[in-house]
């Protein structure tokens, strides 16, 4: 959140659940679409109901730590797109 403040406006959660706020120029639709398609893992996420800012991101409970860096830097590249 602090690298990219146009882009995301909060992230919120507990545990491996975790929401990202997008900033009111994304679609959270657009950027799910692109974690999924766009970078080397292809990263499963979610919208949020009732927003079309919010992506919700719920790795399985068995994911390792190089899963989640994977996550981390599929974000990273299409916030630098």
């Amino acid at each position: 959140m602090e690298k990219h403040p146009d882009d995301i406006a909060d992230v919120r959660g507990e545990g491996l659940m975790l929401g990202i706020e997008l900033a009111p120029r994304h679609s959270a639709e657009d950027f799910i679409h692109r974690l999924l398609f766009d970078t080397e893992v292809g990263v499963l996420t979610g919208s949020a109901r009732g927003t079309k800012q919010a992506v919700r991101i719920m790795p399985p409970l068995t994911i390792d730590e190089k899963g989640l860096d994977d996550i981390a830097n599929s974000i990273e590249e299409i916030l630098k797109k």
